[in-house]
């Protein structure tokens, strides 16, 4: 039996999806918080509280973990290759 693994696309510097091969991940949500807010709508942007207590502006979105439509072996050499 194959891992389960959790895959994030991100393209120019932007969380696209998250997608997983795990069915007790799949259709949870998550939650991005991207403090690079320059160009984004007012009404879009959030407070976020800080472990200091101090509150940062941040664009937060919330999105569902999808299925993902491939194995990891696909995309990925072995971990022994990587560590």
């Amino acid at each position: 039996m194959k891992k389960p693994f959790i895959g994030i696309r991100i393209e120019g510097g932007i969380i696209q999806s998250v997608f997983s091969s795990h069915p007790d991940i799949v259709g949870k949500n998550f939650i991005i918080i991207d403090y690079d807010t320059e160009g984004a709508d007012p009404e879009d942007i959030s407070k976020v509280e800080q472990s200091d207590g101090s509150y940062n502006e941040a664009y937060v979105t919330v999105d569902t973990i999808a299925t993902a439509e491939m194995e990891a072996d696909d995309f990925m050499p072995p971990l022994e290759e990587i560590r």
